[in-house]
């Protein structure tokens, strides 16, 4: 029937078809061309040693009596340049066509002709010897002369001449040149000849094409070179074969339409009498034949319209109504064999009849109404062996009718591990169920409430269970195909009676019920049951659900689950989410304004125990002590909402798809997560406003709500807790793009989602989150001890301007030795009253955050407010003061009295007063090493590291420390030689010159890191 067959470039020429033509590699079409098959007149001239078949030379044919362009060229190989046997060059058969050749014969070039004379007799052996040198001499010699072998061709001549005999004529180059450039121009000739040729071919099949289109035309527009000549035939070639195509498609699906309604008319002429015979088999074994015929012409229509090689509109029209067409009859096929297969079902009495269904009542009556009728259940085989044998042969039509339909997805199977499309046979067997269901839940009756969905979803359970194991009775059909490494019926049983039987009673009916009612509680009573219905659901669907509970929905959650179906509708994917948020919500106030909110958990769980400790388990959160020991203290409230926000996202487990997942978090968990940080951030903005965070009313709230934001935040970032659920479920939806990414894409009827790998993920959104109340409690931390500090200072202040109490004991004109014996002679120095009071305060104040901040946030808070106090002795006090030696033991004993606060919180206080503990030791070294020190540092500053070490200064540069060096009034009256009124202004100028010299190094480093320095007495 068929001319050409889809698949191939060409199939034999026939007679009054266009030639195909050879394209050689180097040529602008070698690609479009190198499936074409070159003639055979041009394979034997290639095997003869024709010299035209060069590379970049397209060989072409003269009008044959068919009207072909035909080239025909001499068996033995023409234009080949020969010597005779005696040597003498023949250029007489320069260009040679055989006798039923070309239209057009190529002339002779001028100056062609033998020259016996150019050459001597006596020289004729060595011009053969020098010809072959140059590789010219033998007969059917290849002729493509170039400069290179011009020069070869020379020097092998003049070879020759040198070892001529006297008195013979000596070989002229001049001439050799001569007859190359005339046999160049005899080749070029040629190609002209060749290049009409190939126009002449190109015209006609135009000609023919317009004509065979219908389309008149005078003239066609042609390319003048010879590789767009070839990509002009090859499209013309290329509309031949959809011609071809569409002429064998159209033939196929005229037959199949015609097959069809036989088919029809039989199925109307035998109703009510038994299923099938063996005439209806046959004639629909011959539909389906053909139909598979067909869609191989569809694939290959189709493939070169997408691939743009028919430019002619006209007929990409016809061609997408043929495959309208084609579909259709696809559609009247299916219905053919499905009333058909649904007959012989019923004469076997599918499906059996239910047995009673455990629960609630309704479900059970739907149970026992599905049940009900005289027919009992006896096997396919009830019916006779003939029957069943009909059965299993439609079958196997329909399922060789669906892998032709939809052989794409078919293709992608490629593991046994992979998900195919559902088996129509599948649909079959389930589609009696499925009106079972939707006569008992959708068609009014007492069972159709749409505040019961577990009734529906209990009696497709049952109905599963009891009927997807008599499928395997029908296995052969799926292992004729050769699918049984993908496919067991009775699973795909399953599949069936949750696609065409629940998710059908859901979206047509159940769905737009609750779209109407508006009732969020609808919503969530209709999840909940769709993923206990999916947990049970999932071993009749071959998915294993040996994993922990938090974690079966990574078995229990597919595409085709009730849950993914709400995704389907806009109306139902707002609807839902709307209610999750609705609920999650209501759940978020409840936690937040309990009375015992924000009262710590461990406190409330102690005292739900009466008091006792020992009734209260041993667990992180139940230990009891300050909250400044324990790595969390949260509220009551903040372990609701961290619990709330883990059922939620293992709720979105569910959802299959990753773009759904990822909406459902950005909806719901998401959403909770902002709420609750909302909430806590406008409770400390409260506080502050009303300047009360210290305070005792506020302060236990300040403290809870910082917790709260630590305590969700580590639960965001457990790696076993949220982030697992999370990641879990990503790397779940990671791998299905990964799975289908195998095998070949299928044709995708929308656009594709954007794929998950793109930097969103519901870890990367649940880390978002934990960044933020990270940042929040850091925030509130800090402000929590710029307060403290600010309280600090304001008793700090009269400290810092007592200026009399650092020169203490200072007599001028005494011996710096014996100032130095007089303050040890005082005894040990006690911390003055302005600084206990001030210490005692800020002691007070890090007690009580210590009992409300755990320890991260307190840790935060003391180390910043220690790093303050660090900074306030140092700037205000030990680079500001003059001191005498009773003075700078006075510093250092109020220095320790205030760093002995810090004592309670950590083992080495000191260790955060660094600057102020150097300032206080370079003050009290003796006067002679205090000189010389300065003296060594203004020497070297470079060596500021080495010339301190001994000393024990590791945090204080030169110049900080020739600042503290200077503040000493036994080193300002040996520096200036006066007493103290000189002293002072020799501080003063020193010390101003030492701050120029700070900024000026601050100034040079800004310039070199761009980064601003500190101040001159600031410590770096």
């Amino acid at each position: 029937m068929s001319r050409s067959q889809p698949g191939s470039a060409r199939s034999g020429a026939a007679p009054g078809e266009l030639p195909t033509f050879a394209s050689q590699p180097g040529t602008a079409t070698a690609a479009a061309a190198a499936a074409l098959v070159p003639p055979p007149e041009l394979a034997e001239a290639g095997t003869s040693g024709v010299a035209v078949s060069a590379p970049g030379v397209a060989g072409s044919t003269g009008h044959s009596p068919q009207g072909t362009a035909a080239a025909a060229y001499h068996a033995q190989g023409t234009a080949a340049a020969a010597y005779d046997a005696e040597g003498a060059y023949v250029s007489d058969a320069a260009t040679a066509y055989d006798a039923q050749g070309a239209s057009a014969a190529v002339e002779s070039a001028t100056g062609t002709t033998a020259a016996a004379g150019a050459y001597g007799a006596a020289n004729t052996a060595d011009y053969g010897g020098a010809a072959a040198a140059a590789g010219l001499a033998g007969p059917g010699a290849q002729h493509h002369h170039h400069a290179g072998v011009s020069e070869q061709d020379a020097a092998a001549a003049e070879a020759a001449a040198e070892g001529a005999a006297p008195g013979e004529e000596a070989y002229s180059p001049l001439a050799f040149l001569q007859q190359l450039e005339s046999h160049l121009g005899g080749l070029q000739q040629q190609r002209r000849g060749v290049e009409q040729q190939l126009a002449a071919a190109a015209a006609t099949a135009y000609q023919r094409m317009s004509h065979r289109l219908g389309a008149a035309s005078t003239g066609v527009p042609l390319p003048p070179d010879v590789p767009a000549l070839v990509e002009e035939l090859v499209t013309l070639q290329s509309v031949r074969q959809y011609l071809a195509y569409l002429q064998e498609l159209q033939a196929l699906a005229r037959h199949v339409e015609k097959a069809v309604r036989a088919l029809q008319q039989q199925q109307q002429q035998a109703e009510g009498g038994p299923s099938g015979d063996a005439t209806f088999l046959q004639a629909a074994a011959e539909a389906v034949d053909p139909f598979s015929n067909a869609v191989g012409y569809a694939i290959a229509v189709r493939q070169l319209t997408e691939q743009g090689k028919v430019p002619v509109p006209r007929l990409q029209r016809h061609a997408k109504a043929l495959l309208q067409r084609v579909d259709g009859v696809q559609r009247g096929l299916r219905s053919v064999l499905s009333a058909a297969i649904q007959r012989q079902l019923a004469a076997v009495h599918w499906p059996p009849p239910l047995t009673h269904v455990g629960g609630d009542d309704g479900a059970a009556a739907a149970a026992a109404a599905a049940g009900s009728g005289d027919a009992s259940w006896r096997g396919f085989a009830a019916a006779g062996e003939a029957a069943a044998g009909e059965l299993q042969q439609l079958l196997v039509l329909l399922l060789t009718l669906q892998r032709a339909s939809q052989h794409e997805q078919f293709g992608t199977l490629t593991e046994a591990s992979q998900e195919g499309p559902l088996l129509w046979v599948a649909e079959e067997l389930a589609q009696p169920l499925a009106e079972r269901l939707r006569h008992h839940f959708a068609s009014g009756l007492p069972t159709d409430r749409a505040d019961r969905p577990e009734w529906l979803f209990a009696t497709a359970l049952k109905a599963a269970q009891q009927c997807c194991p008599l499928a395997q009775e029908l296995q052969p059909c799926v292992d004729a195909h050769q699918l049984q490494a993908w496919y067991s019926l009775p699973l795909e049983l399953a599949r069936a009676i949750q696609a065409v039987g629940v998710n059908a009673v859901v979206a047509d009916h159940l769905l737009p019920q609750l779209v109407t009612a508006a009732d969020p509680s609808l919503w969530l009573h209709l999840a909940d049951e769709a993923m206990a219905f999916e947990k049970r659901f999932a071993p009749l669907r071959g998915a294993s659900l040996a994993l922990p509970e938090e974690e079966e929905f990574l078995g229990a959650a597919h595409p085709g689950s009730t849950i993914e179906l709400l995704f389907q509708r806009p109306e139902w994917q707002e609807g839902w989410l709307a209610a999750e948020v609705w609920d999650a919500s209501r759940q978020l106030e409840a936690a937040c304004d309990a009375y015992t909110a924000w009262q710590p958990a461990a406190e409330q769980l102690l005292a739900v125990a009466g008091g006792e400790a020992d009734l209260v388990p041993d667990t992180p959160r139940s230990r009891g002590g300050a909250a400044w020991r324990r790595e969390f203290w949260p509220p009551v409230c903040a372990e609701q909402v961290a619990a709330l926000v883990a059922g939620l996202v293992r709720r979105g487990g569910w959802v299959h798809s990753q773009a759904h997942k990822l909406q459902y978090a950005q909806a719901v968990p998401i959403v909770v997560l902002k709420a609750f940080r909302e909430r806590i951030s406008g409770l400390l903005q409260q506080a502050e406003q009303f300047r009360g965070m210290l305070g005792d009313v506020w302060l236990p709230r300040v403290g809870a709500a910082i917790c709260a934001a630590h305590h969700l935040e580590h639960q965001l970032r457990e790696p076993q807790g949220m982030l697992l659920l999370a990641e879990l479920q990503d790397s779940a939806a990671a791998a299905e793009p990964a799975a289908a990414a195998s095998g070949p894409a299928p044709a995708a009827s929308g656009p594709a989602p954007a794929p998950a790998g793109a930097g969103r993920s519901q870890a990367a959104l649940l880390e978002r989150e934990a960044a933020a109340l990270a940042s929040l409690r850091r925030q509130w931390a800090f402000k929590l001890a710029k307060l403290a500090v600010d309280r600090f200072h304001q008793l700090f202040a009269p400290y810092k301007r007592n200026a009399a109490a650092f020169t203490a004991g200072w007599e001028e004109g005494l011996a710096p030795e014996q100032q130095a014996a007089k303050a040890a002679a005082s005894g040990p120095s006690v911390p003055s009253p302005a600084m206990l009071l001030a210490a005692d305060s800020l002691q007070q104040l890090l007690r009580a955050l210590a009992q409300h901040l755990d320890a991260v946030a307190f840790r935060d808070v003391w180390k910043s407010v220690a790093l303050a106090v660090n900074y306030s002795v140092y700037n205000e006090v030990a680079t500001e003061a003059l001191f005498s030696p009773l003075g700078a033991a006075q510093l250092d004993a109020d220095l320790s009295a205030v760093s002995a606060v810090f004592g309670e919180y950590t083992s080495r206080p000191a260790a955060h007063f660094k600057e102020s503990r150097e300032a206080c030791r370079l003050l009290s070294l003796p006067c002679a090493d205090a000189l010389g020190l300065l003296s060594e540092l203004d020497g070297a500053p470079r060596d500021a590291k080495r010339v301190l070490a001994p000393h024990g200064i590791k945090s204080l540069n030169a110049e900080q420390a020739g600042v503290v060096l200077c503040q000493r009034l036994d080193v300002l009256e040996a520096r200036a030689g006066g007493g103290a009124v000189a002293a002072a202004a020799a501080a003063q100028a020193v010390a101003l010159a030492h701050a120029e010299q700070a900024a000026a190094v601050a100034h040079a480093e800004q310039a070199m890191h761009g980064v601003p320095a500190p101040a001159a007495g600031m410590p770096v």
